[in-house]
């Protein structure tokens, strides 16, 4: 229970945690959800992007097979 006392050396920055719009002095229940909202739109917009990055794989790994034949 250290790190309620006093923030240790090795943690991360408020602005690093809650990106720069959410800095404030005391946080609350609110502020989490507002960060999980936020956390959980980049985790959706990476998958689209991995799904993206996938498909485009596959279609390149068709395009080559049907080069060699």
């Amino acid at each position: 229970m250290e790190w309620l006392d006093n923030e240790p050396e090795d943690c991360p920055d408020d602005q690093d945690v809650w990106g720069s719009d959410m800095v404030k002095s005391s946080y609350n229940f609110s502020d989490l959800e507002k960060w999980y909202k936020k956390q959980e739109g980049k985790r959706e917009k990476k998958a689209k992007k991995d799904e993206r990055e996938e498909g485009s794989k596959v279609v390149k790994d068709k395009k080559k097979k049907k080069q060699v034949k």
